[in-house]
């Protein structure tokens, strides 16, 4: 049984929000599935390979100005579960 299924009715994916600032896309996202915390994640940056169902992963550039990554767009499609790029 998928994890998935604990968040019916509620947001799992956010594709319209790659090339948001991730401070905005993070906002948006715990507003729309309060049942989630959304990371803010230097692109390439190693951290464990998890699938948790309560955790939203938005990678940003590493190229970041002086290492504020909350006003770097996002480079990966958002999605529950995600430490790892996903496959889309």
């Amino acid at each position: 049984m998928s994890m998935l299924l604990n968040f019916v009715g509620l947001k799992v994916i956010w594709p319209e929000l790659k090339g948001v600032k991730a401070r905005k896309a993070k906002e948006i996202i715990e507003k729309e599935n309060p049942q989630v915390e959304a990371y803010i994640v230097p692109e390439g940056m190693p951290i464990p390979e998890i699938m948790c169902c309560h955790s939203v992963f938005l990678y940003v550039s590493s190229n970041s100005k002086h290492g504020d990554y909350h006003d770097a767009p996002v480079v990966k499609v958002p999605t529950i579960g995600c430490s790892y790029p996903p496959l889309f």
